[in-house]
């Protein structure tokens, strides 16, 4: 068959937080919209997975846990750790890394699925959420504008 990414099909392009105080040469008014719209996306998405884990009673009403500012600052703060962590050597933890590669491969997902299985059992039981679309307090319509607000500029 034709490869999928071909004739009329684009390829995303990837999407990337970049800090507007980080070292980047000169942050551009494109990158400034896409943290805008991964922030929006990341407030959504916080408030409705923080609703799923937060019993009824004490979820707010129509008000997001996480505002948009602070939504803003964690993803500032994560890009900088993690672009100071790419730009330090790599210690010695790479020798953890390379002993792990000698494991059987089998073995590795099987000891990962295993503690996957043992966390999974500790989580609390998640709230279930219907999707209301004419209901906006409940950011079900936010975090899909959102999601629909990135896809279109990964693809645009």
């Amino acid at each position: 068959g034709a490869p999928f990414w071909s004739g009329t099909r684009r390829v995303p392009k990837p999407l990337r937080f970049i800090p507007l105080d980080s070292n980047e040469d000169e942050v551009s008014a494109q990158q400034i919209i896409i943290n805008e719209r991964i922030a929006q996306f990341v407030h959504s998405a916080a408030r409705l997975r923080m609703e799923s884990f937060l019993p009824v009673a004490e979820s707010s009403e129509g008000q997001s846990l996480v505002s948009l500012e602070e939504a803003l600052s964690a993803l500032e703060e994560q890009a900088l750790l993690l672009y100071k962590k790419g730009n330090t050597k790599k210690s010695s933890s790479d020798s953890s890394e390379e002993n792990e590669g000698e494991k059987d491969p089998e073995s590795i997902v099987l000891e990962k699925l295993n503690g996957a299985k043992t966390g999974a059992s500790l989580l609390p039981e998640l709230n279930l959420a219907d999707f209301e679309k004419d209901d906006e307090s409940n950011g079900h319509v936010a975090f899909v504008t959102a999601a629909s607000n990135l896809r279109a500029i990964a693809y645009g």
